[in-house]
């Protein structure tokens, strides 16, 4: 096994530049995620380690070992793709032992091998069958059988699970999450989605294009549940959590204590007094879960009229505006729901509350 580590990585097509100063470690047996919207430079960065596309600057290393220059076969990773890349003509067997044959390892240990691996994955009654006989989880099944059964540095994933059904895409989440446990090895995992992100990494690394991001590429690279709580910006704020985090941009009247928009007026929370000190104005972060509707005449709050109303079962997501500004509010078991037109009264947790640099879009250190 080995860590895999980017050491202020650029990647360029010509004068077009793709990735820049990307400088990111990923550990021996950790499991990393890159998210990001189209555009973000995830998958290249992948394929750089896989040596699929070539680095334009600064060094990538696996373990100890520059690969810049490294052919893909010397670099000891395997990536499974969205396409599943399997041999048409190919048995579900041959498909899995074809590394290992062209390594020219024993006939007996490559049936060890793949007999292993198909237990594993529920593929032991098909490796007789072609690819065009399974179904679209079997075939990324019989990938993802052919990448650990070569027992690599490096697991590379570029989202492999974007070909199948919601049904179909948590069963697989799950199938990986397992794999990763059993074999401990380094992992990166592409995906656009945010539910696969939060699920499944031990930390996740967001991606922006670079018309957004600036400098570099990366975001913020920390834990699940410290891109939701404490993201550093206004991008991460708003590409983790679904819906994404209400932004407000409101004057602060630091003698009354209060952030204020159109006329509208709520509580600085305790913790941002100090932080927001002399702020003319700040950016207003507020997760649509961390409001909630108040009666009509309730002090320090704001009135929103809805615009929209999303029932999803047990709860719903209410599209409102409010101090002239879009909203989104999650309700949760048992709230009522408001109808489109209503005009209701939102306080949000104080506990909750995020402020932002309006310049930078950098969150504030609270005190």
């Amino acid at each position: 096994m080995a860590d895999i580590t980017f050491d202020r990585v650029g990647k360029s097509y010509g004068s077009t530049k793709v990735i820049t100063d990307l400088s990111l470690k990923v550990a021996d047996e950790e499991f990393m995620v890159f998210v990001g919207p189209s555009g973000c430079g995830k998958s290249t960065a992948l394929r750089m380690v896989a040596g699929l596309e070539s680095v334009s600057e600064g060094r990538l290393l696996i373990g100890d070992r520059v690969v810049n220059d490294l052919e893909p076969r010397e670099r000891d990773v395997a990536i499974v793709l969205q396409s599943y890349a399997l041999y048409p003509h190919k048995t579900v067997r041959q498909n899995i032992e074809f590394a290992l044959k062209i390594r020219g390892m024993p006939k007996p240990e490559v049936d060890r091998l793949v007999a292993e691996a198909a237990g594993i994955l529920e593929l032991t009654p098909y490796l007789d069958r072609k690819p065009r006989a399974l179904s679209g989880g079997q075939r990324q099944r019989v990938a993802l059988g052919r990448a650990i059964v070569r027992r690599p540095k490096a697991f590379l994933f570029d989202e492999p699970l974007s070909n199948l059904d919601a049904e179909l895409r948590v069963t697989m989440r799950a199938e990986i999450v397992k794999l990763r446990r059993k074999f401990s090895t380094t992992t990166i995992y592409v995906t656009h989605d945010q539910t696969e992100a939060m699920t499944m990494g031990d930390r996740i690394a967001v991606f922006a294009p670079l018309a957004e991001a600036g400098a570099s590429n990366l975001m913020q690279c920390d834990t699940p549940m410290k891109l939701y709580r404490e993201p550093a910006n206004v991008f991460v704020a708003q590409f983790i959590g679904s819906p994404k985090m209400n932004i407000l941009e409101m004057a602060v009247d630091t003698e009354k204590g209060r952030f204020i928009a159109d006329g509208q007026a709520v509580a600085i929370p305790p913790a941002w007094k100090g932080a927001v000190s002399g702020w003319p104005k700040v950016l207003v972060g507020i997760r649509p879960e961390h409001l909630r509707i108040e009666p009509a005449a309730a002090a320090g709050t704001l009135a929103a009229e809805v615009e929209m109303v999303e029932v999803l079962g047990d709860e719903a997501v209410v599209h409102l505006k409010a101090a002239g500004q879009p909203m989104s509010l999650r309700t949760t078991r048992g709230e009522p729901v408001p109808t489109v037109g209503d005009v209701i009264r939102l306080r949000p947790d104080p506990a909750s509350v995020h402020v932002f640099d309006p310049q930078t879009r950098q969150r504030l250190r609270a005190a």
